[in-house]
């Protein structure tokens, strides 16, 4: 009975479609439909078991795409998320982003000899309860400390949130794209 209803409105959509392309495509569909519905109402005999782990699996690819198609979404509509190196405080900043769009594993990297920057808080040439950044492999070569991101009395916390101020300061106002 379904199969002669679905045949009675598929010759009037393709009356209805005239002729072309879209008849030829919308005819497709149809029969697709046809198909698809016949299926489901014809009497099959199949394991249950079976039956539930097709399912299962449909309904985890249909969640896996779903995640897939938002996660792009998401991407485009936060460009930013690009932006995981700068040039701050003359340190060269790397960063990741969390999935809350927070700054994550931020590391100092000296311009350079791109060595990792060092936390400090004692050295002779600075009067104590000074905290600051120091480049190791610079220092031994020059023979003197090369120190960047001075702050007074600090454990480095301060300056690291300076910085992922300044971070999202540049997002926030569109800097990031010109790389300053």
């Amino acid at each position: 009975m379904g199969a002669m209803i679905f045949a009675g409105v598929s010759f009037v959509m393709n009356r209805l479609l005239g002729g072309g392309l879209f008849r030829d495509v919308g005819g497709w569909a149809w029969v697709s439909l046809t198909f698809a519905w016949d299926f489901l109402l014809s009497d099959i005999s199949v394991p249950m078991w079976l039956f539930m782990a097709v399912s299962a699996g449909a309904a985890m690819a249909i969640l896996a795409t779903v995640a897939i198609v938002a996660n792009i979404i998401s991407e485009r509509r936060q460009p930013w998320r690009a932006y995981t190196e700068a040039l701050i405080d003359d340190m060269m900043c790397r960063w990741e982003w969390s999935r809350s769009n927070q700054i994550e594993r931020l590391f100092f990297f000296c311009p350079t000899c791109k060595g990792e920057l060092v936390h400090s808080s004692c050295t002779p040439y600075f009067r104590s309860g000074s905290s600051f950044f120091v480049c190791e492999k610079c220092s031994r070569e020059r023979g003197r400390q090369r120190v960047f991101a001075e702050e007074e009395f600090g454990s480095g916390f301060e300056t690291m949130e300076r910085i992922k101020r300044e971070i999202r300061r540049r997002c926030n106002t569109g800097e990031w794209k010109s790389g300053t």
